[in-house]
């Protein structure tokens, strides 16, 4: 095989590869928001939203389920603290800044949908990471 051969094979198999991951990269890039859910939110508001001690709960919330999706997305983004904190018998302040804009947009998507309509939360038997163990989760993490 000749030079000029190959370097058209190299270029015709860049194209090729390049093409391909431009396809499949988008659907590998999206945000999993159930996952995201699980990260970020459920440690202090339950796996399936239903609320802790430490925070509220986002499923049957009216705030979720009948507010607009920008006023949901601000809080995810800014938190509430201070004058702004909605629950004062809550002892901590929800904290801002731990996701993307983009992310925050997925969440609020997953918490007026998919999480309304679950009856056992983003993962279906286990306990949310930092969810209490005892009454309700063993210490493998099963309900």
């Amino acid at each position: 095989m000749n030079k000029r051969r190959r370097n058209q094979m190299r270029r015709s198999l860049l194209i090729g590869w390049t093409a391909l991951f431009l396809t499949a990269a988008p659907a590998g890039w999206a945000v999993d928001a159930a996952r995201l859910y699980g990260d970020k939110c459920a440690p202090c508001h339950g796996g399936g939203g239903q609320g802790t001690q430490t925070a509220p709960p986002h499923k049957g919330n009216p705030f979720i389920t009948q507010g607009e999706p920008e006023a949901i997305k601000e809080v995810i983004l800014k938190g509430r603290q201070g004058a702004e904190k909605k629950y004062p018998d809550i002892p901590i302040e929800m904290p801002g800044g731990l996701v993307t804009e983009k992310q925050a947009e997925a969440l609020v998507g997953y918490m007026k949908g998919a999480l309304q309509t679950s009856e056992e939360g983003f993962l279906r038997g286990r306990c949310a990471p930092g969810e209490h163990r005892g009454r309700h989760c063993d210490r493998r993490g099963m309900r």
